[in-house]
């Protein structure tokens, strides 16, 4: 399996992405931050980025700390708030990902080749994402889509569903054991019933998961802290 980082950190070991949806709680990031994560997602959807010269800024400023970061501008349909054009995103993405450790883009995207590329130019891994907030849906559809994903070298592929029953933990354990021996990627249930996944699936072999810095952004999502320790304790020689 090919080494991937997010910024110094190695995904050879399980990585706690914690999501912060205030931009005043990001620009006031310290060090002391890598003590409940190991990674910063800025939800730039949930920010205002009128002052997008600032906003990369406290960007550059949380990477120089050794806090890696992701940029998102999610859609409201998985789960966001930016409602302008694709035409707008996109340069506000790009400029994102120069300053970022990474950006997140939704997997039916029209952006996700212009981002593949500037990955691949850059350097840098690039997360394609996937979000169903009703249903878990068939294994072989999911696996389609992650297959899908990994046509991109530099992908991470992050899958996050609802899960209700037994048969949809299922569906998601076969595709950790699919998929996880040859490439890091997140693969979540989202919900009551999917809580468990955010520990159980890193665990078993996939490299990063999310929980919250400031407030949950997704439903069954736990404090990256919480995660954290959880980790370290199921999982200690990774760290």
């Amino acid at each position: 399996m090919n080494t991937f980082h997010l910024g110094p950190h190695s995904l050879e070991r399980p990585c706690v992405i914690g999501t912060v949806l205030s931009a005043t709680f990001f620009n006031g990031l310290t060090a002391e931050i890598l003590h409940q994560c190991n990674a910063v997602e800025a939800r730039l959807d949930s920010f205002e980025l009128s002052n997008l010269p600032a906003t990369l800024k406290a960007i550059t400023h949380t990477v120089s700390l050794g806090i890696p970061v992701i940029g998102t501008l999610r859609l409201p349909e998985d789960g966001g708030h930016w409602t302008h054009s694709e035409s707008d995103r996109l340069p506000i993405l790009q400029a994102v990902f120069d300053a970022a450790s990474t950006v997140d883009i939704e997997v039916n995207s029209t952006l996700r080749p212009a981002l593949c590329e500037q990955a691949a130019a850059l350097g840098k891994p690039i997360i394609l994402s996937h979000h169903d907030f009703q249903a878990t849906g068939s294994f072989e559809r999911l696996n389609r889509i992650l297959e899908d994903m990994l046509t991109c070298p530099h992908a991470l592929p992050k899958l996050a569903v609802r899960t209700d029953t037994e048969t949809d933990l299922h569906t998601l354990l076969r595709l950790v054991a699919a998929h996880a021996p040859t490439r890091p990627l997140c693969i979540m249930g989202m919900g009551p019933l999917g809580t468990c996944t955010r520990i159980a699936f890193p665990a078993l072999g996939t490299k990063f998961t999310y929980g919250y810095l400031d407030r949950t952004s997704a439903p069954g999502q736990k404090h990256s802290a919480k995660l954290l320790t959880l980790l370290r304790e199921l999982c200690s020689e990774s760290y």
